[in-house]
């Protein structure tokens, strides 16, 4: 994901922010994110709206950066 995203000319920032999204995502469900799938990533939206209770704005960051490993 580091290269592609260095290969698409994505900003410092956005890497590094990308990469943390990737991880915590990873964390949360205590695998690899590569073994994660749809369900995973509706079910981590739910959680950052309702018990992390971010803003839709945040929420929408994070799953462009986990549609972004993904695709």
């Amino acid at each position: 994901m580091l290269e592609e995203l260095q290969r698409r000319n994505f900003a410092a920032n956005t890497i590094q922010s990308y990469l943390r999204v990737v991880e915590e995502f990873s964390h949360y469900f205590g695998k690899p994110p590569d073994r994660l799938g749809r369900a995973h990533l509706r079910e981590y939206q739910a959680y950052l709206l309702h018990e992390r209770r971010l803003q839709p704005s945040s929420v929408r960051y994070d799953v462009a950066a986990l549609r972004f490993f993904f695709v």
